[in-house]
């Protein structure tokens, strides 16, 4: 069985990392970087600073990293 799960927040999802609690993703051409939980829960997070987002990873820090494609940077929470 496959399950796919949508939400108007989520537009072009590119990147999936894992806390061990729930998915992290990039929806890119929304700007928005947020997670999702196995029952389909989706949280998203807005910011001038979250460009075009393309990629994420779980970093050593203990959270997101992403690639912002039109502000030439790597963005993350602090």
């Amino acid at each position: 069985t496959i399950a796919t799960y949508t939400s108007p927040s989520i537009y072009l999802p590119y990147g999936i990392a894992t806390d061990g609690t729930v998915l992290w993703f990039t929806s890119a051409f929304n700007d928005r970087v947020g997670y999702i939980t196995t029952t389909g829960s989706v949280t998203t997070y807005i910011s001038d600073l979250i460009s075009r987002p393309f990629g994420i990873v779980w970093g050593p820090d203990d959270g997101p990293w992403w690639a912002n494609s039109l502000g030439d940077s790597i963005g993350t929470f602090s």
